[in-house]
């Protein structure tokens, strides 16, 4: 049976911006999201420019003098958590591990 593999995190990424621009979506990069209010068919988020940071995992400063910004939708998507990818072996595989055959016990 073939192992289920999943798209990387750059196949991800460019199947989102090839639908935004299909669809002619805004796209807006270094902006934290702050809140959403409203309900069906009329919903306002909150947003901030943030400035972008070279580390990893990190959130990028807020944009001096960046004002707040509202989008306006009557749809909203909510996506939580983040692209992982399984931690590699710690430790090469044995002889045993590469044979596939039933450890011991």
């Amino acid at each position: 049976m073939p192992l289920r593999s999943h798209p990387s995190i750059e196949d991800m990424t460019d199947h989102y911006v090839r639908f935004a621009h299909a669809e002619g979506l805004p796209v807006l990069t270094h902006t934290e999201f702050k809140s959403l209010e409203g309900g069906p068919g009329d919903f306002t988020l909150g947003l901030r420019r943030t400035l972008p940071t070279l580390e990893p995992g990190q959130a990028g400063a807020v944009a001096e003098g960046a004002a707040p910004l509202q989008l306006r939708a009557r749809r909203v998507v909510l996506a939580t958590g983040r692209y992982v990818r399984s931690p590699p072996p710690t430790h090469p595989p044995t002889p045993l591990e590469l044979s596939g055959a039933p450890g011991p016990g």
